[in-house]
């Protein structure tokens, strides 16, 4: 049997040794990187909420002065401009912007058509016991020609179980979003049909 001499033994120890060391030091470099990256994430994320509760703190403090500002334009205004507010263009018409006053009052005029049709059409609809689901997505569906609403219009659903009479709401809220509004209600109107007749 052969043996190794002393200093051999204690190179081979040292070596050893110096290999666990190496392990060690490896192993304590890479938990301090490992605990130094989840800090820096967590400080991150910190950062990120901080900055988002700033935002939403900067931007409540900007719909605060907005209508710090509303007020404030609406007690000081002219007769024009208060009444702007609830007709608008209005002011514009009276301070002699007419086209852009106009342009205002058509959009004003349109969105109330559009609200009264909608409204309607869901009135007219919700006789037939079904959920508010389903009476809303699908003349919301229907009138601004957008595919499947929700519930029992929902995108694996149908419009077959509904009525004729709401089939027939549907086919206007159709074409009422399709051709628009205004021709639409034109169409409606008396003084056309007197000058076919």
């Amino acid at each position: 049997m052969k043996f190794i001499s002393k200093e051999k033994a204690k190179d081979i120890v040292k070596n050893i040794i110096e290999k666990i060391l190496d392990f060690k030091a490896i192993v304590i470099r890479f938990i301090h990187n490992f605990f130094v990256a989840i800090l820096n994430l967590l400080l991150r994320v910190v950062f990120v909420f901080r900055d988002l509760g700033l935002g939403v703190w900067k931007g409540l403090i900007a719909i605060k002065n907005a209508c710090v500002k509303f007020i404030k334009r609406f007690i000081d205004g002219s007769i024009w401009t208060k009444l702007s507010h609830f007709i608008m263009g209005l002011g514009n018409i009276a301070r002699g912007q007419i086209v852009k006053g106009v342009l205002f009052l058509g959009l004003q005029i349109l969105f109330i058509t559009f609200m009264v049709v909608f409204a309607i059409s869901v009135f007219l609809i919700s006789f037939e016991n079904k959920d508010f689901t389903t009476n809303f997505t699908s003349v919301a569906a229907t009138i601004n020609n957008i595919g499947p609403g929700l519930s029992l219009v929902g995108p694996t659903q149908n419009f077959a179980h509904f009525s004729i009479f709401s089939k027939y709401v549907f086919m206007i809220d159709m074409l009422a979003g399709r051709l628009e509004l205004f021709p639409l209600l034109i169409l409606f109107h008396p003084s056309v049909w007197k000058e076919l007749s």
